[in-house]
């Protein structure tokens, strides 16, 4: 049974083949409706650029997806096809069968995420044309794992009817890759009741307390926006903070809203870059900027994830996943040490190789994983079960 899942970006789009649970072709159509567009591959281990291709729009960029589907001889075996989205807003609390109504009802909630969920629906609406009619469409998205959390979590102290009427409260997101490695935890614990904390860290980051593998609570709110610092995002602050600069700079909404998600966060606290590799080579040339940026970080992932511990009552396990998550050793060593005064104990070694696996000594009361997500086989994963459901 073959696969395709789907994830359409702003200007990008990512795709991968599975048979059964296993890749065998991923790619990224990269700058589309900009110059230099191309198309990147991997197919049995072989990496393909082909910088030659023109797409304008996002038809054209599905267009060369089903080309090289036909040319790999796998376009005729495609049961499936799981396409990521955004948001789901309330209406959508799991993976759906996608049909007209769904995309109807999809496009009445692009207002939360309009930067995202246009371009989600575009490729639904394209592929569901290009592709013949025993293909079914599955939606997978990534508010849906966190639609497990009670409501004293996910409202906002504010008016109630902005909730009631506008849908104003706390989403979540990063849903599949959070739902990906508590999963993996839980096997590896071998108890489905553990209580987990999930830190998906990367340009974007959430963290996300779960309890017998449902989400609890999460970082990320009403949009990414909220919760921990990140890349370029600046995450929770004082909301007077946009009124108080608007007022000072002379600045409109739309210049607040670039700020706080295009130059901030890391970005905006170092002046140096988005990228935490940059930030890691700049403080061992003692530059004051980075190391303000890497405490900042830090500090706010030992708020969050020291308020989820008390919020689950305890915890068995802490994974660490995405490009941070993955590849950032005084990231893990600092929360580890936070975290000490109730047992936590990290390998050293283990955590500067960017181990794959447990990075918690034998001591430690509580586990520490790193766990690389997979959030493509996860979104075939729901798929069939709501096939075989």
């Amino acid at each position: 049974m073959k696969n395709l899942v789907i994830n359409a970006g702003s200007s990008s789009l990512k795709f991968s083949v599975f048979d059964e649970n296993t890749v065998i072709l991923s790619g990224l159509c990269e700058k589309i409706g900009e110059d230099g567009s191309m198309m990147k591959f991997n197919i049995n281990g072989d990496k393909v650029v082909r910088d030659d291709v023109n797409m304008v729009s996002h038809r054209d960029a599905f267009l060369q997806v089903i080309d090289l589907l036909k040319e790999k001889d796998l376009l005729d075996s495609i049961e499936f096809v799981s396409h990521r989205i955004v948001h789901g807003g309330e209406k959508f609390k799991s993976t759906t069968l996608i049909s007209d109504d769904v995309v109807e009802e999809l496009e009445k909630i692009t207002s939360l995420a309009p930067l995202h969920n246009p371009a989600n629906i575009e490729g639904i609406k394209i592929m569901r044309d290009l592709l013949n009619d025993s293909v079914s469409h599955y939606g997978v998205f990534d508010t849906a794992y966190h639609q497990t959390m009670d409501e004293s979590a996910y409202l906002y102290p504010v008016p109630y009817d902005w909730y009631k009427k506008h849908g104003v409260r706390r989403y979540g997101f990063h849903g599949s890759s959070h739902k990906y490695v508590v999963n993996e935890v839980i096997k590896r614990l071998d108890n489905k009741n553990a209580k987990i904390i999930s830190c998906h860290l990367g340009n974007g980051a959430s963290i996300c307390a779960t309890l017998g593998g449902k989400s609890v609570d999460t970082s990320m709110g009403l949009t990414p926006l909220d919760g921990l610092m990140m890349g370029t995002r600046s995450g929770a602050i004082d909301p007077a903070i946009i009124s108080y600069m608007m007022n000072k700079e002379n600045l409109t909404i739309e210049n607040i809203n670039d700020l706080l998600n295009k130059k901030s966060g890391i970005l905006g606290v170092s002046q140096i870059s988005n990228d935490m590799r940059d930030i890691e080579n700049e403080m061992n040339k003692n530059n004051e900027a980075a190391h303000r940026a890497m405490n900042l970080f830090c500090n706010r992932l030992v708020q969050i994830v020291g308020s989820y511990i008390a919020e689950l009552n305890g915890v068995d396990a802490i994974v660490f996943t995405a490009g941070i998550g993955e590849r950032g050793p005084i990231v893990r060593g600092a929360l580890a040490k936070h975290l000490g005064f109730i047992g936590a104990e990290i390998d050293e070694e283990k955590n500067n190789s960017n181990f794959n696996g447990e990075i918690s000594t034998n001591n430690s009361k509580i586990k520490i994983f790193i766990i690389p997500t997979d959030e493509e086989l996860q979104m075939t994963l729901d798929a069939k079960e709501i096939m075989v459901s």
